[in-house]
């Protein structure tokens, strides 16, 4: 069997990635054991700028997944009504340089090898870290809340069948 040229930086990537797990168990600040909480629409709004804005700076890629993206393109102005927001980042835009800025700019994230869960305002925001291959996330749709352009699955309809799947 011969590997070819990119799935041997994809290898080399995931040994790199592993680098960066700061806990050897996973710490979620979302427990689902936990009785979920429902935020107010302005908290989730701020929360989810907040997430945008540290990923822009840190030059990662994001989408915003879940029940987060669904509200989004159910309403033309959602008010939020949600548990946290859910956003998701491939594997290979996480590099060292830009998962050190993430993490500067976060407050107190908790990093596991398949997330990055961090409290902004009292509101939980959930980082997946996806490493698989959906063809989903391949050419990801564009959305507008309110000033802001928020990458989506695309097709979503495929995405949200399947969500609970990807990792």
């Amino acid at each position: 069997m011969t590997v070819t040229r990119l799935e041997k930086n994809a290898m080399m990537q995931s040994e790199t990635n592993k680098i960066f797990v700061e806990t050897p168990q996973p710490v979620s600040t979302i427990d689902p054991q936990v009785k979920k909480e429902k935020f107010a629409g302005d908290k989730l709004h701020d929360a989810l700028l907040h997430v945008q804005d540290a990923l822009e700076r840190s030059m990662i890629p994001f989408l915003v997944l879940g029940d987060t993206a669904k509200q989004i393109i159910d309403s033309e102005l959602p008010v939020f009504d949600l548990d946290f927001i859910h956003i998701g980042v491939l594997r290979r835009h996480l590099t060292y340089s830009c998962l050190s800025i993430l993490k500067d700019l976060l407050y107190d994230p908790q990093t596991t090898d398949d997330r990055i869960d961090y409290i902004h305002n009292g509101v939980p925001v959930r980082i997946d870290v996806i490493g698989n291959y959906y063809s989903f996330f391949e050419n990801p749709d564009s959305r507008f809340y309110t000033l802001s352009e928020f990458k989506i699955p695309n097709p979503f309809s495929e995405y949200w069948k399947k969500k609970d799947d990807v990792i």
